[in-house]
């Protein structure tokens, strides 16, 4: 279990850090349009949460703090890609019905005046793990997310997850569902956690028939009469947006570690060509911070080179 948790988390690490490397973030022209970007936090509501808006390139913007039903809302002057990020604060648990301690949730938007709707959750917290710093890419992401859970035509930053007492809609089914499976799979790993929740459901090898299965099982039990039909097929994890990559170039990466025995290897896709030695030391730091988020004193070593081992794990740069 510890191999598998790893190396679904490692993906996307590498996945982020390859994008940010190759330049997927978008630029902004602190022009001087307002704009109010309100929404909700939602993992059931979120109460007292801090809400940090900031451009790609981490310069906050404005901080405020959502209220007891999870909503917020602030002003920001500035054109171009912002980070909605909220940590922090409580929300009930809708299946052990515990009071809980959120971590942190994150969205991408456009600040481009006017009034911005973002609703922030676990599903824009995946798109943003499979597509950090590049709004694009979020986006598509986004996309992406909302076909395979079965939300298709749904806005997932604009439409509000209804949950709790009040009732719920499709999209708050899937948090709900999300939420019972995480508690399903601390039946036999107590320690795990959100953020290796998402690790799981962001690779393509393991984003599949498999955890369509287990999900379903999950979405049956916690939203008993509804239905609602999955696709899981990995495509969220090929990342698009600007400058993340399009090249004709392949790159063999091989990661070894002491929490288990033999290499993870991964397959990027799509970065310029004789690329694979250059930007070694990023993708390797990208990496290493994020598997020592999760497990601590981890030790990593890397090979990188232009071929690709057999059923190593594909991430596309488009």
């Amino acid at each position: 279990m510890r191999k598998l948790l790893w190396s679904l988390a490692t993906a996307v690490a590498l996945s982020a850090g390859l994008l940010a490397g190759c330049g997927g973030g978008g630029g902004g022209g602190g022009a001087t349009t307002p704009t109010t970007i309100s929404g909700s936090a939602v993992k059931g509501p979120v109460s007292g949460g801090t809400v940090t808006v900031s451009t790609l390139s981490g310069t906050v913007l404005g901080t405020t703090t959502t209220s007891p039903s999870g909503t917020y809302s602030l002003n920001i002057t500035y054109n171009g890609p912002v980070v909605v990020e909220v940590q922090g604060g409580t929300y009930t648990d809708e299946t052990t019905g515990q009071t809980a301690t959120l971590g942190q949730l994150k969205a991408i938007v456009a600040s481009a005046g006017g009034v911005q709707t973002v609703h922030v959750t676990p599903l824009t917290y995946l798109a943003y793990f499979y597509a950090e710093n590049s709004l694009s890419g979020f986006n598509t992401a986004l996309g992406n997310l909302a076909t395979q859970f079965g939300l298709s035509g749904t806005n997932l930053l604009t439409t509000l997850p209804a949950t709790g007492a009040s009732g719920s809609n499709p999209y708050g089914q899937v948090l709900r569902a999300m939420t019972q499976y995480l508690d399903t799979v601390r039946g036999t790993t107590p320690t795990f956690t959100f953020e290796q929740l998402m690790g799981r459901m962001g690779t393509a090898s393991n984003f599949n028939a498999s955890l369509q299965s287990a999900f379903a099982t999950a979405f049956a039990t916690a939203n008993s009469g509804a239905t609602l039909t999955f696709a899981f097929d990995g495509s969220g994890i090929k990342i698009g947006g600007t400058g993340a990559g399009g090249g004709s170039g392949t790159c063999g990466i091989g990661v070894t570690s002491n929490l288990f025995n033999g290499p993870l290897n991964y397959c990027v896709q799509g970065i310029g060509a004789g690329s694979c030695g250059q930007g070694n030391a990023s993708i390797t730091s990208s990496i290493s911070s994020a598997v020592n988020v999760i497990y601590p004193g981890a030790t990593l070593q890397y090979s990188f080179g232009p071929t690709c081992a057999a059923g190593a794990i594909t991430i596309t740069l488009q």
